[in-house]
């Protein structure tokens, strides 16, 4: 039975990142664009929105942890697309993975503090490996990032930089 149950898991897992690996794929073929580091981090003022979350004032690049970002997809999808999909935003977490998907291209996986299947999924360019390369698991890090929706449940995210390590 407990074989049965870790072969389900396992089978689930493969097919998520199967969905993941896709989805990243297909979304960066249509979106050739790709902002710079200068356009969205510049130094403004913070007006809190809850604990966890901060808007700035001329710019609307929110900052979230990566736990809330995976609560709020997990409560209201549609809330969360809303408020994220499609716009840059700046996001902390925890490293519980670092990778590259079957074309090379390079994400972490930040905490969600849940299980791992809705932790977050962090896409970056293929010119940032050397700097994912000195990142290590179990290190508080921000990113900024393109929120790119869901996948079953599982928060997307795409042209993403280190911020600060």
């Amino acid at each position: 039975m407990k074989l049965i149950k870790s072969l389900i898991k396992l089978s689930l897992f493969g097919f998520i990142f199967i969905l993941i690996i896709g989805f990243l794929v297909s979304k960066k073929s249509k979106n050739n664009e790709s902002l710079t580091r200068q356009e969205n981090i510049e130094p403004q003022s913070n007006i809190k929105k809850d604990s966890n979350t901060t808007q700035t004032n001329e710019n609307t690049e929110i900052t979230v942890s990566s736990s809330q970002l995976s609560k709020e997809y997990d409560e209201n999808t549609i809330a969360a697309d809303e408020k994220y999909k499609d716009k840059r935003f700046k996001i902390t977490g925890k490293v519980v993975s670092i990778n590259t998907d079957f074309s090379d291209t390079p994400y972490l996986v930040l905490s969600s503090g849940n299980d791992f299947f809705t932790s977050p999924q962090f896409s970056f360019e293929s010119e940032h490996k050397s700097e994912l390369s000195k990142v290590k698991k179990g290190m508080k890090i921000t990113l900024s990032c393109i929120g790119a929706g869901d996948i079953v449940k599982t928060p997307m995210n795409k042209e993403c930089f280190i911020v600060k390590k």
